[in-house]
């Protein structure tokens, strides 16, 4: 079979590596509160020039590094009103050595969600729908045309007799998530097959987490279930024909936005220009990274499927936030909010489609008068089995779009396998700071940079002695993909 090109790249000598010791999951949230307490590292001094260009001259060398440590591409982009501009860096397909560029459009998993929001509020600042109308009004129609059944039927409770389409945009429904394990073998098994939002509905356990509107749980369902309130206020026959791009004006669907697209049935390589990703397992010692580009890119339809590049989704922020050429009201995406109580996100802030999530929106400056508020990004970020996007919003205060695209939500440095799991939260905080720096701004506080990631992993994982016995020797690593 093909063997993956694997370019040299930065790694733990045998003596370096025998000294570690500990899960790379330890390395997740709960490790990196003790990484910020590292200082952010100095990063070079921008060009004179426009300011497009400052960013361009302050962020290149930074993902050129981080794609360089991590074996992995990174794709940002950044818009504001003089204009947009790009950095791209490392291998995106294994199998070739092709790199990432530009236009080359990546999954971005939960971003979609800001998509969906939007085009519920269009409708709703349209007079179609109003916010406290009961979901199952719009969605039981969809559900009996399709096949026959309704919320009520489907759950066999009475709950949809409260459940309104504001709980749905806010998370508070009291609705479960999806089984991920159970999703996600479906989709690794079954590449030639989808799991339809249909299939999500079904399959979900319909037990309440909470009473409505009295917690805000994060769930995806609700988002696929936007979906089919779209469907019945446009009178769309079919799940599949349901046009996700609409709320773009159609002056900008096939040139600000031609690379952004919303993937249906079939695998990625299906749909031109898709850049491939990578999800990680590891078994023993070894880990696997599995190339998703054969598997379905369907991704929960309208909570996760859109694929696009870095530039375009710092477009679409800007013009949602800072042109507002999207929403007469956008600051209804973000205001009110309501606490998240669950899983990755506890604490985080949601509104309509908009998150306020440490390390991927919400930042603090090393300065402790600073006003963090000014460095907030209001946004979506987004991942799914294999690609991310992070720091994906807007920032109100310094009028500017942008987002940061992953091939692989953790790094494919094998003998760096502890450290992989740094790569987003490190890479987007650096970026970002190199940012906010070129207006001026503060300096943030970050993970460990490019220059001291090696020595900080070994001080956090020096006293550490699980997982010892596989520390034994390095990791070993393979790639692998569904059949063509």
């Amino acid at each position: 079979g093909l063997t993956p090109y694997t370019p040299t790249r930065t790694t733990f000598t045998a003596s370096q590596w025998r000294r570690m010791g500990a899960s790379r999951r330890i390395m997740s949230y709960s490790v990196l509160s003790i990484a910020l307490l590292v200082s952010c590292a100095s990063a070079d001094a921008v060009s004179k020039g426009s300011h497009l260009d400052m960013i361009k001259n302050a962020i290149q060398p930074l993902v050129e590094e981080y794609a360089k440590i991590f074996n992995t591409s990174i794709s940002v982009g950044f818009t504001e009103s003089i204009g947009s501009v790009t950095a791209q860096a490392g291998i995106q397909d294994v199998w070739t050595g092709n790199e990432m560029t530009p236009n080359l459009r990546v999954p971005v998993g939960s971003a979609t969600k800001a998509f969906t929001a939007v085009a519920i509020m269009q409708h709703v600042e349209a007079g179609d729908i109003n916010l406290d109308d009961l979901a199952a009004t719009y969605i039981d129609p969809v559900l009996k045309r399709l096949n026959g059944s309704s919320l009520a039927g489907i759950w066999g409770t009475e709950v949809w007799n409260t459940i309104t389409v504001n709980n749905l945009l806010m998370m508070t429904s009291g609705l479960k998530d999806y089984n991920n394990s159970q999703i996600e073998s479906l989709t690794f098994k079954n590449p030639s097959g989808d799991v339809t939002p249909l299939d999500y509905i079904w399959l979900l356990d319909k037990t309440p987490v909470c009473e409505v509107n009295s917690c805000g749980f994060y769930s995806s369902v609700n988002y696929i279930l936007l979906g089919f309130v779209l469907m019945g206020v446009r009178g769309t026959d079919s799940w599949e024909d349901l046009d996700q791009k609409s709320i773009i004006p159609d002056d900008l669907r096939e040139t600000r936005y031609k690379n952004t697209f919303f993937p249906g049935r079939g695998p990625c390589s299906k749909y031109p220009n898709m850049s491939h990703q990578y999800a990680v397992s590891l078994k023993g010692r070894e880990v696997t990274y599995e190339d998703l580009y054969y598997d379905s890119c369907l991704n929960g339809w309208t909570c996760g499927n859109m694929a696009t590049t870095a530039e375009e989704l710092s477009k679409f922020y800007y013009d949602l936030f800072v042109a507002n050429i999207l929403l007469k009201n956008s600051t209804s995406l973000y205001e009110p909010s309501t606490t998240i109580t669950n899983g990755w996100c506890k604490g985080c802030l949601y509104g309509k489609g908009t998150i306020v999530a440490p390390l991927q929106s919400k930042f603090t400056a090393i300065n402790p008068f600073y006003d963090n508020k000014k460095l907030t990004l209001r946004g979506h970020a987004g991942e799914d089995w294999g690609s991310s996007a992070w720091a994906c919003g807007s920032n109100m205060h310094f009028k500017f779009g942008m987002c940061i695209v992953y091939n692989a939500v953790e790094g494919m440095n094998c003998p760096l396998y502890l450290l992989n799991v740094l790569l987003s939260p490190s890479a987007t905080c650096h970026i970002y700071d190199a940012i906010i720096r070129t207006y001026g701004g503060p300096r943030i506080l970050c993970p460990p940079g490019p220059g001291s990631l090696l020595e900080t992993g070994m001080e956090l994982h020096k006293n550490s002695e699980k997982y010892s016995e596989a520390l034994e020797g390095f990791f070993k690593c393979k790639w692998e993909r569904a059949p063509q």
